[in-house]
């Protein structure tokens, strides 16, 4: 075997086992006209296959994936964060005749959103999680960064596409 095609058949095993839907980052500087936005959800067991998108005002900008973070830069002002949650509804009838129907349906909903106001250069930290609960609903809030700064290093930075444009 050549030397290039060793290094070919190298390249192409090496890039098939990274390829992801987000990929891990390194953690970038804040540019000088915006705040950043910190989303982070610890891991837990307890919901790990729900993933709720997350939006800035009427943006997705993420995930909330178990385990993991991201940065989200925003312009200086005012912004209102949320998360798109779905829980399924069951509805049971007794129809005539003794019988049963029943019907199992998505129920879509926002989770209330709050609001909070960023300066240039500042950051903001969320933190979301999904809290025990008969249809596993998500919580999340406003934390201080730096209280919360083990918590979030124990998780994996990711990234999304950048959304500075449209927010």
């Amino acid at each position: 075997m050549t030397k290039s095609s060793l290094l070919l058949t190298l390249i192409l095993f090496t890039g098939c086992s990274t390829s992801t839907n987000h990929f891990q980052t390194a953690e970038k500087p804040v540019e000088n006209e915006y705040g950043r936005v910190v989303v982070y959800r610890p891991s837990s067991l307890f919901g790990i296959g729900y993933k709720p998108p997350i939006y800035i005002g009427s943006t997705i900008v993420g995930y909330s994936v178990a385990g993991t973070r991201f940065n989200v830069d925003v312009p200086e002002g005012e912004h209102t964060f949320s998360i798109s949650t779905t829980s399924y509804s069951t509805t049971a009838a007794l129809l005539g005749g003794g019988v049963a129907a029943l019907a199992v349906g998505p129920r879509h909903s926002k989770t209330d959103p709050i609001k909070f106001s960023i300066k240039k250069g500042e950051k903001v930290c969320i933190k979301s999680e999904v809290v025990m609960g008969v249809d596993g609903s998500f919580e999340f809030d406003v934390v201080d960064c730096d209280q919360n700064e083990k918590s979030m290093a124990e998780t994996e930075l990711i990234a999304y596409k950048n959304f500075k444009d449209k927010l």
